[in-house]
């Protein structure tokens, strides 16, 4: 179960850093467009456009406003507001000082951002980035219908550089924003194969390996011999029917627990189902193999399960195979010893 209990804890955290990655990122992102909000607004106002400032004054707030809303996690929120002020100020001054300026080139990078998954919903951000495209079109219209009308001044070349240089840094932003996005992305999606193929190859409760995974191991392990014991927990049906199901379950998982602390690493513990387990040794002789089931046997017998005020010992009865490396075999001479012994004392260990 503790091996369990590592793969959620491992599953949360991955997606904490995924959370935190998005969090920082965007809080990145809009920094960035609130220094560039803070440097039009010097500059509309060092050129007495009033208009231009007030617009950039808003924007400043916005996106002040929305780095908190970052902070209190709140994304998608946060990712919204901003798109709109980006886009609305960005056309503004377009649709003011005419394409030659280069805010159009603004909402290239407000397109771009789009690549950044926060919405839960894909589809907001399909209906935003055509409506940012659909605006950028109009924008363009507008400006051949009114080309000759538009008036050139020295500046225009400053700002239209200062807007192109901001679009490369998004960019390049955006570029590593994606790229450590992804990397989360490919953790958290390992993560939950690992954590599927781990729910699919191991036993819920009690966290051990399966009969499908036994079988797949044993047929992989290239090793000459081998023994078997198949387990039964003693009288298990009147130790659910007098105590309840979940007394039950703490006897499983407590018989799984010794059968873990008395085996080696290269040994395999597997719930076959039921109350019935199996525990396969390799490379071991048969007399080795039986002093580990007695000792296992010793501890089961010591070990005390309490409930509420009552207390109760439970005892399993083993069948033991001979060595060899038939698989089917030895699993047939193990299951077939484990009922000669719960057919006659139980709490026994048979293997001839």
């Amino acid at each position: 179960m503790e091996k369990v209990k590592e793969k959620i804890d491992w599953y949360l955290k991955i997606m904490n850093i995924k959370s935190d990655n998005l969090s920082t990122n965007l809080r990145t992102v809009l920094i960035m467009f609130l220094v560039a909000s803070i440097s039009y607004f010097i500059s509309f106002i060092s050129l007495k456009m009033y208009d231009l400032a007030i617009v950039s004054i808003v924007g400043v707030f916005t996106y002040i406003f929305c780095i908190k809303t970052v902070g209190k996690n709140e994304l998608e929120k946060a990712f919204f507001i901003a798109h709109i002020q980006i886009l609305f100020s960005s056309s503004i001054s377009v649709l003011i000082l005419g394409w030659g300026y280069g805010f159009q080139i603004i909402l290239i990078a407000l397109i771009s951002i789009m690549y950044i998954d926060i919405f839960r919903n894909r589809l907001i951000s399909y209906i935003l980035v055509l409506s940012e495209s659909i605006i950028y079109i109009a924008l363009y219209l507008v400006h051949i219908s009114n080309e000759g009308e538009q008036s050139v001044s020295y500046y225009q070349d400053y700002f239209y550089v200062a807007n192109f240089i901001f679009l490369i840094v998004m960019l390049l932003i955006i570029s590593k924003i994606l790229k450590s996005t992804d990397i989360a992305y490919f953790y958290q999606l390992k993560d939950d194969n690992d954590k599927f193929k781990n729910a699919s190859e191991t036993d819920d409760l009690t966290g051990l390996i399966n009969k499908r995974t036994l079988n797949l191991i044993i047929d992989n392990k290239r090793r000459s011999s081998m023994v078997i014991s198949m387990c039964d927990i003693d009288n298990f049906k009147q130790i659910n029917d007098q105590f309840g199901h979940n007394t039950g379950d703490l006897v499983l998982k407590t018989l799984s627990n010794i059968f873990l602390d008395h085996t080696n690493k290269t040994d395999i513990v597997c719930r076959w189902g039921g109350e019935e387990f199996v525990i396969v040794s390799f490379d071991i002789s048969k007399n080795d193999f039986l002093t580990k089931i007695q000792k296992i046997k010793f501890q089961i017998s010591e070990t005390i399960i309490k409930e509420g005020n009552e207390t109760f010992n439970f005892s399993v009865t083993f069948g033991v195979s001979e060595v060899g490396n038939d698989r089917n075999l030895l699993i047939k001479q193990a299951d077939e010893r484990l009922y000669k012994g719960k057919n006659s004392t139980k709490n026994c260990i048979v293997s001839k």
